[in-house]
């Protein structure tokens, strides 16, 4: 079928914890997004977002938004073009 359409939906949340020195660092943040596979699995198609903040000593060090889009196209059975589209935001 052409238009059978395959979708996922993903979630992520990671926490990094560093000691520089003396000083303590945390960064966690959660993700989300979705990919779906459609004419006959040849177009992938995908959308992301995750929000990432960073603390240090008792205070906010840093906040980072990211928004990602993708598509990929097979051409042939190991050949396939790309494009993807990235926004961040401090």
């Amino acid at each position: 079928m052409l238009l059978k359409i395959g979708v996922s939906i993903f979630t992520a949340y990671n926490v990094s914890y560093n000691t520089i020195t003396k000083n303590d660092y945390i960064t966690m943040g959660l993700t989300a997004g979705m990919n779906a596979k459609l004419f006959d699995k040849k177009l992938t198609t995908g959308f992301s977002f995750s929000y990432n903040f960073g603390r240090g000593q008792g205070s906010m060090v840093s906040s980072v938004v990211n928004i990602i889009a993708n598509a990929s196209y097979k051409l042939f059975k190991k050949h396939a073009m790309n494009l993807s589209v990235i926004n961040q935001n401090r």
